[in-house]
């Protein structure tokens, strides 16, 4: 009679524990079924795992936009440093009282890649510090503020109106820098250089309107020109944010 009774309490209990989920090493639960033959595991993923998994479209799962994120960066340095160079090497048209910025005429690359609004507006801020050390720039210190203020803004106005065209060419990207110069610089050189009255002004405008409409609308439109006939032009689109 006793080791009948041992025999049913050692059968309760081997049915609850095949009742019962039992734990497992890494975190998983092996669940028992009646039988207790089969067993499913359902792992678990702890909240300090789940952070360190990558997430859809990071880098770690998204080489191509990494690859993009670098293509960004180096067209921002190189055309900032094309802008730089040319600032300076023509350091007096670039910063005289009549001034013809020939650099500003690369402010047509925003039309066709986003990256040349941060690489303009780079390498403005960078030419207008360094002209202000040479002594070679005549607006002072309010030209690194003010000056690359116009140019950023004339870069991202020439990138929204990329896709407004005549024969294939961004002519209307070539008007933001001549129009927001003329009124941004123009103010600044009356400002610096005076006298501060409304015929000084007009004519400082005047002046630095001249000075982009050649540099902007003539010479931007020559660099336009050139890229469609060699093809760059869509290598740059092909590169763009804008087209992934």
């Amino acid at each position: 009679m006793k080791e009948k009774n041992n025999r049913q309490s050692l059968a309760g209990s081997v049915e609850t524990t095949d009742e019962q989920s039992l734990p497992l090493e890494g975190g998983g639960i092996c669940e028992a079924n009646d039988g207790g033959s089969n067993h499913t595991r359902t792992p678990s993923v702890s909240p300090q795992a789940a952070r360190q998994l990558p997430r859809r479209g990071s880098l770690r799962t998204n080489p191509n936009r990494a690859g993009a994120n670098i293509r960004f960066v180096t067209v921002t340095g190189v055309i900032a440093g094309l802008y730089t160079a040319l600032t300076l090497v023509l350091a007096p048209l670039s910063f005289g009282i009549v001034q013809c910025r020939i650099s500003e005429a690369l402010t047509i690359l925003a039309a066709y890649h986003p990256a040349a609004v941060a690489g303009l507006t780079v390498g403005c801020a960078l030419s207008n510090l360094v002209g202000l050390s040479m002594g070679a720039n005549t607006a002072g210190a309010l030209d690194i503020l003010l000056g690359t203020l116009a140019t950023g803004l004339a870069a991202w106005l020439s990138y929204l109106l990329r896709n407004v065209r005549w024969g294939g060419l961004p002519i209307l990207s070539t008007l933001p820098p001549v129009v927001l110069n003329a009124l941004i610089i123009g103010a600044e050189l009356t400002v610096v250089l005076g006298p501060r009255t409304l015929p000084t002004l007009l004519l400082w405008m005047g002046s630095v309107a001249l000075g982009q409409l050649i540099a902007c609308v003539g010479g931007g439109i020559l660099i336009a020109h050139t890229l469609q006939k060699s093809g760059l032009d869509h290598r740059l689109a092909e590169n763009s944010f804008t087209n992934r």
